[in-house]
């Protein structure tokens, strides 16, 4: 539609009451003399520079260099004020949508052209305005939609028969199905795939100008016949091309070479001025003299080598001066070999936000196998809610320190660089140590992983990690807490004994969109793990006592958690969010209990806003003098978000937030607590409520007020608390959004 109405708030219009009473108080002729006076000033400081120089040059041309800076970042604001209006129409209002008649009839133009592309051929739009007695004008259009057409069948040719062969022989991922509603969206999408499809078979010079798509429209009972052909060139003919030479050029830095050296490995050229491991490089580079030209393995080795993190940039060249042959020239520049970095923010996990600090150095090409070695220490404190006075917030204190290490490459016996070259692989070992202090109790931990990663897709990542391994050491626990998780939670006391932990990990993740954004975007993530073989095995050696190794309790358990998010826009300024997670987890063997990080919990600022942090549950358990941490073995969680853009850096929502966590055995100490089917629906806790976003692009701060509408922690008949609520709102402050 070429015309919009102004947004509006219920049945009103603000943002365009806000623009005319802003305009009211809109000067443009004395901005214009605001920005002869800039100028004015400005020029004055400048020629004050340039006509009486000191004897420092250099300082002289840097003061002069940053007026003139100043001076052009104060004209280009006050140029957007004078072009664009004050503060109030540019950053709040919006411009009123007055009523153009030659719109309306574009507009009704652009409608029938929708509808011919979706089937509708013989469509009809009428369009008229009428005219309310408050000066308003509805434009009303009325279509007639008439028959749809669908696709009856696809065929393939050209006069080039190679070409007519591959088309014929690659039907499988046709955008055009027989059956289907007729789109030209979808025949727009097929000469896509036509043209990556030629490029892919050695078509170097292939362009989707040459796919030509016919529709037979002629059938009386509304089916389209298509043909799809790929028409020669009047330069004759296209040529089909085999790799030559490939060629890649590492430059260290970007002043060029000052010597060079030439390696040839597999029959790929290495151009360097020093010697590096070229085994590695080579299993990135997925095309090799001889093959024939494809545009996807071109395109995919450029993601790997940039992929690496060694190199500022990879550019391509190709050489086609043979008439037959292509061949490849990377060009590289290096990244520095060393790189220190700092981070320092605000954190917000589940608590009152507090400080953090990162400070990290990397080492590229390290032990000159391509490598990265990382160490990383990191600092935060926030505000935790205090388990013995309910309303007070007591600050937790982590400390940290690991070493990572990564390959790209999967570290397997045997030469594998070529074999799992094109699904991106990589191998990650850490080894890191955290000492956390909170209210509750104080935890030392040492952990090593080795894990496996690979990127199949464009959209997958897979994780496998055969080695998780922690040793745990808790030097103190709250007397109160610990005299709560006697009385309460008895078996929960072993989940803080010293132990060790090992597990076999793996994760799939999916990932179409770009996350935390207004655009459409799918993500979903599956983790399965076990824990406790490797610890089994080590207990029964060197004497140790029955599940234990010196003195450290060994848990043998096996958990899942799977997250499903999904962003529907439904608009240019508004998105409807969505998040589903679902999680089970439980001791195995002779373990009656799990590790304390492996339980699931609920409550929070990022998960259901109504309840303070990892205090809802389990079940319909209600206990208010029991105000610690609720740990379960089952999750359920779903949540709805409303966003809407309110004016340039201020976004709303509204929410919706469900679920709870359970225990998976019935304990006297807790009623309620544990996941029946007969009763378990009836437990799923209900909040809602609204949030300001201030959206700044690089970081998002997030304020969500909730209310509790359900609670199962009260009596059946009596669990709809909403109207009683409105004293107890929840405030949540986070960064970034909710999910």
């Amino acid at each position: 539609m070429k015309q919009k109405p102004n947004r509006k708030v219920l049945t009103t219009t603000p943002y365009a009451y806000v623009y005319i009473l802003g305009r009211k108080s809109w000067d443009s002729m004395a901005t214009v003399r605001k920005i002869e006076a800039v100028v004015d000033k400005y020029d004055k400081q400048l020629a004050q520079i340039i006509n009486n120089p000191t004897n420092n040059p250099k300082r002289d041309s840097v003061k002069q260099a940053r007026l003139e800076k100043k001076k052009e970042n104060k004209i280009n604001k006050l140029n957007k004020r004078r072009t664009e209006g004050n503060f109030w129409m540019r950053i709040i209002g919006e411009k009123p949508a007055y009523y153009d008649s030659a719109l309306n009839a574009a507009s009704k133009i652009e409608l029938q052209k929708y509808y011919f592309q979706h089937g509708f051929f013989e469509a009809k739009v009428t369009a008229r305005s009428d005219t309310n007695k408050n000066n308003k004008v509805n434009a009303v259009f009325t279509i007639s939609e008439g028959k749809r057409h669908f696709f009856r069948s696809v065929k393939f040719v050209s006069a080039d028969t190679n070409m007519a062969i591959i088309m014929n022989q690659n039907t499988r991922d046709c955008n055009i199905k027989p059956n289907a509603p007729f789109d030209l969206a979808l025949e727009e999408a097929e000469r896509g795939r036509v043209e990556m499809l030629m490029r892919n078979s050695g078509y170097l010079a292939f362009s989707r100008s040459s796919v030509v798509i016919d529709n037979d429209t002629a059938d009386a009972s509304g089916q389209t016949d298509v043909i799809v052909s790929v028409v020669i060139p009047e330069n004759g003919p296209y040529k089909q091309y085999k790799i030559g030479e490939v060629t890649l050029v590492i430059h260290e830095s970007e002043e060029g070479f000052n010597k060079t050296d030439t390696t040839i490995v597999r029959n790929v050229n290495f151009i360097s001025e020093r010697n590096y491991n070229w085994r590695i490089l080579r299993s990135k580079m997925l095309l090799k003299p001889g093959d024939i030209y494809r545009q996807d393995r071109l395109n995919n080795s450029q993601i790997a080598l940039n992929g690496m993190d060694m190199f500022r940039f990879v550019n391509i060249r190709i050489d086609t001066a043979n008439k037959s042959v292509a061949n490849l020239f990377f060009e590289t520049t290096r990244l520095p070999r060393y790189q220190l970095s700092d981070e320092v923010g605000l954190l917000v996990s589940a608590g009152a936000p507090g400080p953090f600090a990162n400070v990290s150095l990397r080492t590229r090409n390290f032990l000159n196998n391509w490598s990265t070695f990382e160490v990383t220490s990191r600092f935060s404190q926030e505000g935790q809610i205090s388990v013995f006075l309910p309303g007070s917030v007591y600050k937790a204190t982590e400390v940290g320190i690991s070493t990572s290490l990564y390959f790209p490459r999967l570290l397997l016996p045997g030469k594998n660089e070529y074999f799992y070259s094109r699904i991106n692989p990589r191998t990650r070992i850490t080894i890191g140590f955290t000492n956390s202090r909170r209210p509750e109790y104080s935890r030392k931990l040492l952990r090593t992983s080795f894990t496996y990663g690979i990127k199949p897709t464009s959209t997958t990542y897979i994780e496998f990690s055969p080695l998780d391994a922690t040793i745990g050491y808790t030097p103190y626990i709250n007397p109160v807490f610990k005299t709560q998780l006697e009385q309460y939670q008895k078996s929960l006391q072993q989940s803080f004994n010293n132990f060790f932990i090992s597990s076999f990990t793996g994760s799939y993740t999916y990932n179409k969109g770009q996350m935390n954004s207004h655009n459409r975007y799918a993500y979903a993530r599956f983790t399965p793990e076990v824990g406790g073989l490797l610890g089994s095995i080590l207990s029964r050696t060197n004497g140790n006592a029955p599940d234990s190794i010196a003195n450290l309790k060994v848990f043998k358990y096996w958990r899942m958690f799977g997250e499903l998010r999904q962003n529907w826009p439904l608009g240019a300024y508004s998105a409807l969010a969505f998040r589903v997670l679902s999680g089970y987890a439980s001791p195995i063997g002779n373990s009656n209990t799990l590790p304390w990080e492996k339980f699931f919990f609920s409550g929070g600022t990022s998960s259901l806003r109504a309840w303070p942090p990892r205090r809802l549950g389990p079940g319909s358990y209600n206990n208010s003098s029991n105000t610690s941490e609720r740990p379960g073995e089952i999750q359920l969680e779903a949540n709805l978000e409303l966003r809407q853009k309110l004016f340039k850096f201020l976004e709303g929502a509204l929410f919706i937030d469900a679920g709870n966590i359970w225990v998976s055995k019935a304990e006297t100490s807790q009623p309620g607590a544990d996941f029946a089917l007969d009763r378990f629906y009836k437990e799923i806790a209900v909040g809602t409520g609204f949030g300001t976003r201030f959206n700044f692009s690089f970081f998002i701060l997030r304020f969500d007020f909730a209310v509790k509408v359900y609670d199962p922690s009260q009596t059946e008949g009596s669990r709809f608390v909403l109207p009683n609520q409105y004293k107890h709102i929840t405030t949540n402050f986070g960064v970034g959004y909710p999910f």
